[in-house]
C-alpha cells in the first residue's frame, strides 16, 4: 500500500520563508515607485537640449529677422518713335502710354472713356497704343497684327475702334471677321489678307508683349502715365472717365 505524504519542515522553517518574501516584496514596490516617479524627458525638451550644446560660433538671432522693404520695380518705357501710334496732342503734358488686348473685355471698356478724355483734352493730352495680348486670348495676337496691316493703308485707329465695337470679348472674335472689319473701315481688303497671311508684324507684336513686361504690366490694360518732368505713374485695370479725368488735372495743377 502507498503510505500518504507528511510534511518534514519544522515551523520555524516556514515563518522565516514567510517574512523573507514580505522584504521582497517590498522592495519590489520601492523600487517601481522609483521609475514611476522619475520625470520622462518630452520631446521638446530633447530640442532645448540640443539648442544648449550648438557651438556658440552659430549665430542665433533672439528676434525675429526683418526682412527690408521690396523696392519698387523700375518702369522701362520705349521712347516713342515713327511707328507708334498716337492720339491726342502733339505737345503733349501728359501721356498714357496703354498696353492693351483687344480680347480683354476690361480693355474693350476702358477704350471709350480714354477716347473721352482724349476729345476733351487734345491739347494738353496723348495717347500711345502699344499691343499687350495676353496669353489667355490667343486670337489677340492676330487681331493686333490686323490692326498693324490696316495701319499700312492709315486705318489703324478706325480698325482698333471696329473691333473693340464688335468683339463679344474673351476670345469671342471669329478669325473670318477680320477682313470684314478691313472692309468696314474702307480699306483693299486684298492688300489687307496678304500682309496679314505673311506674318509681317508678328515680331513687332512679340516686341511690343515686352516691353509691356518691361514697363511692369501683369494684366490688361496697363497704362503708364508720364508727365513732362519725366515722372511714371503705372495704373492697371480699368478705370471710369471721371478717375481718368481726376488723374489729368490733378497732373495738370488744376
Amino acid at each position: 500500500m502507498e503510505s500518504p505524504t507528511h510534511s518534514s519542515s519544522n515551523p520555524w522553517q516556514a515563518a522565516s520563508f514567510f517574512f523573507l518574501g514580505i522584504l521582497i516584496g517590498l522592495g519590489i514596490g520601492k523600487l517601481n515607485g522609483y521609475l514611476e516617479d522619475t520625470p520622462r524627458v518630452a520631446q521638446t525638451d530633447t530640442t532645448q537640449q540640443q539648442q544648449v550644446q550648438t557651438p556658440p560660433s552659430v549665430y542665433q538671432p533672439t528676434q525675429p529677422t526683418q526682412q527690408a522693404p521690396s523696392q519698387p520695380k523700375e518702369i522701362v518705357l520705349q521712347p516713342v518713335d515713327e511707328d507708334d501710334h498716337i492720339r491726342g496732342a502733339k505737345d503733349p503734358e501728359i501721356t498714357f502710354f496703354e498696353f492693351s488686348d483687344t480680347e480683354c473685355p476690361y480693355c474693350k471698356d476702358f477704350h471709350q472713356p480714354m477716347k473721352q478724355l482724349l476729345e476733351k483734352y487734345a491739347d494738353k493730352v496723348q495717347l500711345v497704343y502699344r499691343h499687350f495680348p495676353i496669353s489667355r486670348h490667343p486670337k489677340a495676337k492676330k487681331e493686333a497684327e490686323a490692326a498693324e496691316c490696316a495701319g499700312d493703308q492709315g486705318k489703324f485707329w478706325e480698325y482698333l475702334d471696329r473691333i473693340f465695337e464688335v468683339t463679344p470679348s474673351n476670345d469671342g472674335l471669329a478669325v473670318e471677321e477680320l477682313p470684314k472689319i478691313a472692309e468696314y473701315v474702307g480699306i483693299k481688303v486684298s492688300e489687307f489678307q496678304k500682309c496679314l497671311d505673311s506674318g509681317k508684324y508678328t515680331a513687332r507684336v512679340e516686341d511690343e508683349i515686352n516691353q509691356a513686361v518691361a514697363a511692369g504690366a501683369e494684366g490688361t490694360p496697363y497704362t503708364v502715365i508720364l508727365t513732362k518732368d519725366g515722372k511714371k505713374t503705372p495704373l492697371g485695370g480699368y478705370v471710369e472717365y471721371p478717375t481718368l479725368e481726376q488723374i489729368v488735372t490733378s497732373k495738370l495743377g488744376k
